[in-house]
């Protein structure tokens, strides 16, 4: 028995990247992508934890649309914890 199962892709994609380009292979493609050195990310890091730690969403926001991510909020800052905690008070 040969063949694809139930479900079972035919091909991957690992691009993350939005700059694609071709290679000498016509089914194979490249994508030159952002990213942070070690030292630049673990200092992103820990000023991720540290904006964590104090509770500061304004600064982990901007940290994140900063870093090279991607990241692109889809709604403004919202504090779930105390919006469901005010309403199992009630």
């Amino acid at each position: 028995y040969s063949g694809l199962r139930p479900g079972e892709k035919l091909y991957e994609e690992l691009l993350i990247g939005n700059n694609v380009e071709k290679t000498a292979h016509k089914r194979i493609m490249t994508a030159n992508e952002d990213y942070l050195n070690y030292e630049e990310f673990e200092l992103l890091a820990k000023t991720l934890k540290s904006a964590c730690d104090n509770f500061e969403p304004e600064l982990l926001r901007e940290l994140l649309i900063k870093a090279p991510t991607q990241y692109n909020p889809s709604s403004d800052i919202e504090d779930l914890i105390l919006k469901y905690s005010s309403q199992t008070n009630l």
